[in-house]
């Protein structure tokens, strides 16, 4: 639920923000995110999302990029398609770094 309430454009530049200061406060080389999963409708103990989860995520992740200027972002993808169709992936790939795709989810398949 952390993710689904930051990435909303209330508290969007708030949370893009505290994350950019902390990467440039500790001088780390950037960041990558995993949120399990914008759009998801069925992860146990969570509400089921809303359908621009991943508009919310796209948006958040421009913020954040633009704040961390020449600093690595990345995120971690689902490789099932299922939860990966909650993000918008063709855009999302035209701001990061580098997309780390979460093989293990295709174990016993």
């Amino acid at each position: 639920m952390i993710f689904r309430e930051g990435v909303r454009p209330a508290n969007r530049l708030k949370f893009a923000t505290n994350i950019a200061n902390y990467i440039k406060d500790n001088y780390l080389d950037g960041v990558d995110i995993d949120w399990e999963y914008p759009g998801a409708p069925d992860i146990p103990g969570i509400p089921p999302a809303n359908e621009d989860d991943g508009e919310h995520y796209l948006a958040f992740l421009v913020v954040l990029k633009n704040l961390l200027g020449d600093k690595s972002v990345s995120i971690a993808a689902p490789a099932l398609y299922w939860y990966l169709k909650g993000f918008p992936i063709a855009d999302i790939s035209k701001i990061m770094d580098y997309i780390v795709s979460m093989t293990y989810d295709l174990h016993g398949q």
